[in-house]
């Protein structure tokens, strides 16, 4: 072989030398190059648990409110100033179940307009409030005063049928009519005489 032949032979194998020395420390898919780890995110500060809480403390106790029994309704008994007529309805149109006497002492169950509403004998009934005297204790009668005699001072005057001018009117009296006043309460005077009723005492002139 001649030199220039033994040249290109090395030259070549030099070459193949050199590319197999470089082809062998790579490869087609490098590897990744391995992240920096992360740092731990901070913890929140939620506070204190609730063993580190201070205990709260009750403060006084307040006394319980016990409900306060309600008495019961206060009884409110009449008394017959004269013979009174017991009815079955408030009215005098009705037919009378008894007479009752005078001093007769029953417990008052209802009032309306001059009526009081009453229980005798197992029957319920009515009785004209306009002879009646109310009392809070059943075995204390009260004494009725004596009558007394009254004259009219106005031009015209109602004689009603209940101690305020809400009642009815039942009848009328004129200047210098004469009564007879059997009770008086609250300004005004319950008659007899000439007709039974009430009339307001400011236009009265006591005898």
């Amino acid at each position: 072989m001649s030199k220039r032949g033994i040249c290109l032979v090395l030259v070549a194998l030099t070459l193949m030398t050199a590319l197999a020395g470089c082809g062998r420390g790579k490869t087609d898919d490098p590897l990744p190059s391995p992240e920096p780890p992360a740092s731990p995110s901070p913890t929140p500060d939620l506070g204190p648990t609730p063993t580190d809480r201070p205990i709260e403390t009750m403060g006084p106790q307040l006394p319980i409110d016990t409900p306060t029994p309600t008495p019961p309704p206060v009884k409110v008994y009449g008394v017959t100033t004269s013979k009174l007529n017991f009815r079955p309805l408030p009215t005098t149109n009705t037919e009378v179940i008894k007479e009752l006497p005078v001093g007769f002492v029953f417990e008052i169950l209802e009032e309306r307009s001059s009526w009081y509403r009453t229980e005798i004998d197992n029957q319920v009934g009515w009785v004209s409030a306009q002879f009646v005297n109310l009392v809070d204790d059943p075995s204390v009668t009260p004494t009725n005063p004596p009558s007394t005699s009254g004259r009219v001072i106005a031009s015209s005057l109602h004689i009603r049928s209940g101690p305020g001018s809400t009642y009815e009117s039942v009848g009328g009296l004129d200047r210098g009519d004469t009564v007879t006043i059997a009770e008086e309460r609250g300004g005004w005077l319950r008659i007899t005489h000439p007709r039974a009723g009430w009339v307001s005492a400011q236009f009265i002139q006591r005898s």
